[in-house]
Parts: structure tokens; sequence; C-alpha cells
């Protein structure tokens, strides 16, 4: 839980299911051996205090969770889940992963003691517009991957994780939090049937109330991957949009919303977040060797960004030679860009980033990263408009395709009309041509009749 300064407050993101229990305020000093000080934060579901464990002299921070309204049997789930949430966590001893100390109950709470973590969420830095250098975005992420890879082998599955869970204490070490809705191998609770979870960071197969394992971790881990590179999440809007865009749309790439994402990156992102679960990375140990690969590969090897966009655009298969030049011209352009802003842009982060020995002043720093965000937007604007361009022009493209394949289809249209029209004209000339056959067969068989009559009667008369 985070304390101190102006992230003392954490802002919880919203839960799918609230009753009014939830909503209750109360304070306590005291529960069980630990001392209750300030409140660090409030979920629809718990309080969270900054705690003291008076016998051994240690800082931990306390959840709460009200017993006293646990009549019906969503409440009763609500509390199963907390109980079942202190349960996987303390099983699990990681250092990405905030430790469990003790659970308890008493007539009025059931209360988790952990590790006290004075440092900001994930959450409340992406709220302050914080901008991520590469470095930090492979370590935070690998960081992330190890202690859900470690989780996984323990036979827990997290199942909410989002950038409220991920933390930082004050020597910049992550940690996960809040396993409040994991899973447990041997549990049966809340799977099949049931939806539960952060909307923006949920999996299809969540929103689906499909039982899940832990490539639905791997997918949310993608969406978090995707709003630090980006900035930005890859959906936005209300519960009902957000479903239909999951389970039936595509994201914008990273690249086309940050020019600091290779196509590498892209195409990490696009796995961990494939809409179907047997096409995401195998384990998170397998995403993290991907994603710190593409770091030893990254914007310092500009030949093999190039031949990954090569290789992207030969299996989009342009439409012609001339489409396919111009793509390949202005994936070149916009390669370029990106090579030198992101090689600017981590020049400055070095330049801007304190250090001990020559500490910057705020405001020179704030301004200098404000050039630096400047310089950012203005690239991306022409990214965007050479990207329209193409985008333009391969449309013209398309449009020229299809009145040709328009065309070619009335031709052939037309010519299997006059091949109708022929064969019927062969077949008629055929009928006739049978009809004046039977009539002649008929005209001569009476000439014959004829004959043969006359010469009966000459017969007769010479008789």
């Amino acid at each position: 839980m985070t304390a101190g300064g102006k992230h003392a407050t954490v802002t919880v993101e919203g839960y799918l299911c609230l009753h009014p229990w939830m909503k209750m305020r109360t304070t306590i000093d005291r529960i069980g051996k630990y001392e209750l000080k300030a409140i660090l934060a409030r979920t629809p579901l718990s309080t969270v205090y900054d705690g003291w464990d008076s016998d051994i002299a240690r800082r931990v921070a306390i959840k709460l969770m009200p017993l006293s309204s646990l009549d019906d049997s969503e409440a009763g789930e609500a509390f199963a889940r907390f109980k079942r949430g202190a349960q996987a966590a303390g099983q699990l001893n990681h250092p990405n992963i905030v430790g469990v100390y003790d659970y308890g109950e008493t007539e009025d709470y059931a209360y988790l003691v952990m590790e006290f973590v004075n440092g900001p969420t994930l959450k409340s830095l992406f709220d302050d517009n914080q901008r991520f250098a590469p470095p930090d975005i492979y370590r935070i992420m690998g960081a992330i991957l190890e202690a859900l890879q470690y989780s996984h082998d323990h036979g827990v599955v997290h199942r909410d994780v989002k950038p409220a869970n991920i933390m930082f204490t004050t020597g910049n070490q992550v940690k996960i939090t809040d396993f409040g809705i994991a899973r447990l191998e041997d549990s049966e609770m809340t799977q099949a049937g049931m939806v539960i979870g952060t909307p923006a960071y949920m999996s299809p197969e969540q929103f689906l109330g499909e039982k899940v394992d832990w490539r639905t971790d791997v997918y949310s881990t993608g969406v978090v991957l995707y709003h630090m590179l980006t900035g930005e999440r890859p959906y936005e809007g209300n519960l009902a949009t957000i479903m239909h865009k999951v389970l039936y749309g595509s994201p914008l790439l990273p690249s086309r919303v940050s020019t600091f994402v290779t196509p590498a990156l892209d195409a990490i992102v696009t796995r961990a977040m494939a809409r179907n679960r047997e096409d995401r990375f195998r384990s998170a140990a397998e995403f993290n060797a991907a994603l710190q690969a593409s770091g030893a590969s990254g914007p310092s090897h500009p030949e093999r960004i190039a031949a990954a966009g090569v290789q992207q655009a030969v299996r989009s298969g342009p439409a012609t030679s001339t489409a396919q030049s111009s793509s390949r011209r202005f994936a070149y352009i916009a390669l370029a860009a990106s090579i030198v802003v992101g090689a600017g842009a981590v020049g400055l982060y070095g330049i801007l980033k304190p250090t001990a020995s020559s500490p910057i002043d705020p405001g020179v720093q704030r301004a200098k990263q404000e050039q630096v965000r400047l310089q950012q937007e203005q690239v991306q604007a022409r990214l965007r408009q050479e990207q329209q361009a193409r985008d333009q022009q391969e449309q013209q493209v398309r449009v020229q395709e299809e009145q040709q394949l328009r065309d070619r289809q009335e031709q052939q249209l037309r010519d299997q009309q006059q091949q109708q029209a022929r064969d019927q004209q062969e077949q008629q000339l055929r009928d006739r041509h049978d009809q004046e056959q039977d009539r002649l067969k008929q005209a001569r068989e009476q000439a014959r009749q004829r004959l043969e009559q006359d010469q009966a009667r000459q017969r007769l008369e010479q008789d």
C-alpha cells in the first residue's frame, strides 16, 4: 500500500459489482495486536490502513473488510474471495510480490496484514502523465513477468493485473499486490459464469465468464505494456463499449500511437493480447524472454527493425508493385524518424535524469521535458500525416483493383451471355435440321409407298 507525499491517497479503478454494504466507511484504532493509523486507500470492498505491529516493531499495511452485512450470497462470495486472496498471496514469497504476514477475523472484520510499500502505484504515475524511457519499461515489465511466472509456478493466477496493483518502493523496486480475486488451482470458486475484474484490463475469457488460467494474466500484462509504451490504454469507454472492443475489435498498433515502438514490440503486444488464448505466449517467462530480446535488439540495431518491417510488408502483401514501393518508402521514413526521436529521447533522458553529484532544478527539468514532449508530438503528427497519405494511396489502389475486378466480372458475364445466345442459336439450328430430316424421311417413305402401289396396280393390269 502507498503512503507519503501526493501518492498517499490511492484511487482504485471500478469493480463490476457494488453493494450498499461495500460503501461503508468505518474507522477504528486497533484490530488484534495491530495499531491502525492513517487510511491509505478505500476500495468498494475494503479499507487499507497504515498499521503498526507493536510486538516486533514493524510498519505494516492492513486491509479490513467489514463482516456486519454479509447476509446475501454475493456478499459472502466477496468475503470468500478476500480470504482466498490472503491464502493465495500468503503462499508466495517473491521480491516482486507484496508479502502477506497475517490473516485474522474478529466479530466485525476480516483483516489481512501485508508488507508496507512506501511508494506510488503505476496507476498514480499514469495519472500524473508520467512517461517511461525504454530501459525502465523493460525493467518494470521484466519484474512483473518474473513475479507472475513465480505465482503461476505455485498454482496462483492473479486475474486482476492492472496499474493500480503494481507498486514501487522508495528504492524503485516493483511490487505486485492485491490477489483478492486470485484463483488457486484447486479452487472452484469464481470460475465459469462469473465476470470479475477491471474492465480495461480484462481478457476476453473473463468477459465471457469462462474459466481462466495463467494466460489471462498474460493478456492483462500485455495491456499494461501497451499503456506503458503509448501512454494510453488500448480500449476506452464504459463497460459495454470495452467489452465489445475486446471481443470483436483490435487496438491500434502501439507504433501507430508512439514513435518509440518498434515492429518487434508491436508483435509482442499483439501476441500477448491475442483474442484466442491459444495464440498468446505459452508462459509469462516466454513473454519476458521475447520482451527482453526486443530490448537487446531494439533501436540500437536499426537494420533488424528494417528487416522486421520489410517482412511485415511482405506478409501483408501490397496489391500492386506501386503500392508496395510506396508502402516501403513510407515505412522507411517512419522508421528513420522513430530511430532519430528514440535515440534523442533516450539521450535526453540520460541528461535530464538527476544524479547525486549533479542535481537538476525541477523547473528546468520540467521545461526540458515539456520541450521533448512537444518534439515528440510534432514527429508523431508528421508520422500520422505520412501514414494517412499511405493509407489514402493504398485505398486508391484498392478502389482501382476493385473496379478492375468488377469490370472483369462484368466482361465475364457478358461473355457468358453471348456464349449462351450462340448455344441457343446452334441448338435451334440443330432442331430445325432434325425437323427437316424428319420431313424428308416422311416424304421418301410416302413416295416409296406410292411407287409400290403403282407397281402393284400395273402387275394386276398385266395379269
